[in-house]
C-alpha cells in the first residue's frame, strides 16, 4: 500500500470553490508510529482566527468519536481540550525548536 491510499480526499467544498487564488491547505497531520507527524502553512495571519479554527476542528472530531466510536461528544471534547493543555504545557516546559527558551 502506498501512503497516499490512506490521506483523507479534498472537500467538495474546495473543489467546487470558485475563488481558486484564495484557497490553501493549512495543516496537514499523520499519525505515525507513535506520534503525530505534521506540516503547516501559517497563512492565517490572524492567531485569533487560527485558534477559532482549531475550535472548530475539536468540534468537529469530538462529533465524529461520537459518530464512529460511542463517545459522548462533550466528555470528547472537553478530554480534546484537556489534552489541548497538558500537550501545551508540556511544549513549554521542553522548549519547542525555535522557540525562546524555556518557553519565555
Amino acid at each position: 500500500m502506498s501512503v497516499e491510499e490512506f490521506a483523507l480526499p479534498i472537500p467538495d467544498e474546495v473543489l467546487k470553490a470558485e475563488a481558486r487564488d484564495r484557497i490553501t491547505e493549512l495543516v496537514r497531520i499523520w499519525w505515525a508510529d507513535q506520534g503525530p507527524q505534521m506540516i503547516l502553512r501559517p497563512a492565517v495571519t490572524d492567531p485569533k482566527l487560527f485558534g477559532m479554527i482549531m475550535a472548530e476542528l475539536a468540534w468537529h472530531y469530538a462529533s465524529g468519536l461520537e459518530a464512529k466510536h460511542g463517545h459522548k461528544r462533550d466528555e470528547a471534547l472537553r478530554s480534546l481540550l484537556e489534552g489541548f493543555a497538558e500537550a501545551n504545557e508540556s511544549m513549554r516546559k521542553m522548549g519547542e525548536p525555535g522557540a525562546p527558551e524555556n518557553g519565555q
